[in-house]
């Protein structure tokens, strides 16, 4: 059973809507290609920053997974507040200002501690800008018919090329420019946060009940009653957190296996381009195939990567995994954001995105992160046979919800 996809209806007045210009598609992708300038450094090479400063593999889970599980309560609150005030726009660009603040301070870090409390600050405000970034691309979406996979492509694009050229600088130079880097996406991002689309002006003031102190834990309560949309955050969660070993510890290990940074870089950069390929198409694959389709699929491929990569496989073959990542992640989330899109249409999305990114792909991931830090130092390459599993566990529950879902609003009016 297929679910009809989400199409552009005509504009109307709701609390979510931004003004359909020709240049918010645009504006949409640049803010894109920004966050992703450091979303490609931190979580590919960040990792191997903290080794060079001397980081044990426990020291480097622990700030790695810490701020996943604190945005678990954080981010929900900040969208919830965001969606209850109408306010995105002003938030994100809070938050990437504080990001670049934050980037200079880790900078300065030389061991655990100082390194961890700046860390964790950085970490949650960049994961609690992307649900709100989403919420204001799919009332696009919503209000004009924008293609969400086409301004979010531009993401990956960014991604691909700052992974190549951060692994070819770590070769070059050392880990130690790393954190320069950084900062200068940073920065980058917080400039592009002022060009963002501005909301439409409302057409009616927000009701009594909508600023009330308390709205947003209004919002979160009705969202975590729903049990179809618990057992979403669970399959999503499960596929995406099946990549917490490789996002830790994969370039470490490759390193182990003599591939480069260099080759590393590459190999990121062929699995992106598989990403972006089906992106540009995931238009035309929701129509046809539907939300949780994209979401099994996404599950089949990450069994069978971690599967593959648990035997320490040739070269050759991490290729060939690597690519499976356009399925593995890309089609799980392009899956899980139009998801999101029918099951809370209008009042409440911000909060549905955070809570996909907080628990969906945040409480699980940190909870794989840890297991695999533990794990990792005893296991090496047999940690991603753990992976597998637990992208198996995530396609079963998304087997069950095409089942039984009947493809209705779950919370608020299509």
């Amino acid at each position: 059973m297929t679910e009809t996809p989400v199409r552009p209806v005509a504009a109307k007045a709701t609390h979510n809507r931004h003004l359909p210009s020709d240049w918010f598609a645009a504006r949409m992708a640049l803010y894109f290609s920004a966050l992703f300038l450091i979303y490609g450094i931190h979580t590919t090479y960040f990792p191997v920053w903290l080794n060079w400063r001397g980081l044990t593999p426990e020291e480097i889970a622990i700030i790695t997974a810490v701020p996943i599980f604190a945005r678990t309560l954080l981010t929900p609150l900040m969208a919830a507040w965001a969606d209850a005030r109408h306010n995105h726009r002003a938030t994100i660009v809070g938050l990437s200002i504080a990001s670049a603040a934050l980037a200079l301070a880790i900078a300065q870090g030389a061991s655990f501690w100082p390194i961890l409390l700046a860390s964790v600050p950085f970490a949650i405000a960049i994961a609690t800008i992307m649900p709100l970034t989403e919420t204001i691309a799919v009332a696009g979406v919503r209000s004009a018919g924008h293609d969400y996979g086409r301004m979010r492509l531009w993401g990956s694009l960014t991604f691909l090329a700052t992974t190549v050229l951060s692994g070819t600088l770590v070769d070059v130079s050392g880990p130690s420019i790393l954190s320069t880097v950084l900062i200068a996406a940073s920065l980058l991002t917080a400039g592009a946060a002022l060009m963002l689309p501005k909301p439409a002006p409302k057409d009616a003031p927000l009701s009594e009940a909508e600023v009330r102190p308390g709205a947003e834990t209004g919002l979160l309560r009705e969202l975590c009653t729903k049990p179809m949309f618990l057992l979403f955050l669970f399959a999503i969660g499960a596929i995406l957190g099946s990549h917490a070993t490789f996002y830790t510890f994969g370039a470490l290990h490759l390193k182990s296996l003599g591939i480069s940074g260099t080759a590393f870089g590459a190999l990121w950069a062929m699995s992106i381009f598989a990403e972006m390929a089906l992106l540009a198409y995931s238009g035309a694959l929701i129509a046809r195939f539907g939300a949780v389709k994209l979401m099994m699929a996404g599950g089949v491929a990450a069994v069978i990567r971690w599967g593959g990569m648990s035997i320490d496989p040739p070269f050759a073959m991490v290729i060939a995994l690597q690519i499976l990542h356009a399925l593995s992640y890309g089609a799980a989330h392009v899956g899980a954001i139009h998801f999101i899109a029918k099951a809370v249409p209008t009042r409440g999305s911000g909060t549905a995105q955070a809570l996909y990114s907080a628990i969906g792909s945040g409480l699980i991931n940190g909870t794989a992160t840890l297991l695999a830090g533990y794990l990792y130092p005893h296991l090496a390459g047999k940690t991603f046979l753990v992976m597998s599993a637990l992208a198996g566990a995530g396609l079963a529950a998304a087997i069950y919800i095409d089942k039984t879902w009947d493809r209705r609003p779950l919370l608020g009016k299509a």
